[in-house]
Order: C-alpha cells, then structure tokens, then sequence
C-alpha cells in the first residue's frame, strides 16, 4: 500500500508491503506485531520511519544500510507529538486501509 501522510509541515509518502515488519526488525530489533500488542507509541514513530524510507530507498539500502542513527535523523525532523498525531494514518497505511 502507498500512501502520503501530513505530518507536521511536511508531506510523507509511505509505502507498507510485506516486506515492512522485516526491514523494521532488521533496524529495531523488535518483532513489529509483538511490539504493536503493547502500549508503546514508539511503534507508529518507528513504522512511520520504516515506510518513509520504503518509499525512497532502494531494498539493498533498506536491508544493509539503515541504521538506528538514521531513524534518530529523521525524526529530528518533526516537533514532538507531529508523528503520534498522526499514527491512525500511518497505521491505516500499513493495513492497506488509506486512500490513495
């Protein structure tokens, strides 16, 4: 699924394919549906991050390249609730839900 979300002043466009919960434990370490089961908000930051980058970046840099410190770039980006406000989007995306 593709998808643009407005987050803070910025447009990002996301892409979620089945491909997503392996790159984003490949990066975090963590298993993306366990994660998804707790109250951690981190996990819509992080997903957010994951498929921004799906959207942009070829597969070998995704899966060799992308590090913890290259999430920590990204989110500087924004202030610091712009991507929380915003995770009923993001995850809507990942479901396949979001409209085009």
């Amino acid at each position: 699924m593709r998808g643009t979300v407005r987050i803070g002043e910025r447009d990002v466009d996301m892409v979620a394919n089945g491909a997503t919960p392996f790159i984003y434990k490949r990066i975090f370490r963590r298993d993306f549906l366990t994660t998804t089961q707790t109250d951690d908000m981190n996990v819509y930051t992080e997903l957010a991050f994951v498929m921004s980058q799906q959207a942009v970046k070829p597969m070998s840099e995704l899966l060799n390249n992308l590090t913890v410190d290259d999430f920590y770039a990204w989110v500087e980006g924004f202030e610091a609730m712009d991507i929380i406000n915003k995770a009923a989007e993001i995850f809507a995306i990942y479901q396949g839900q979001a409209n085009p």
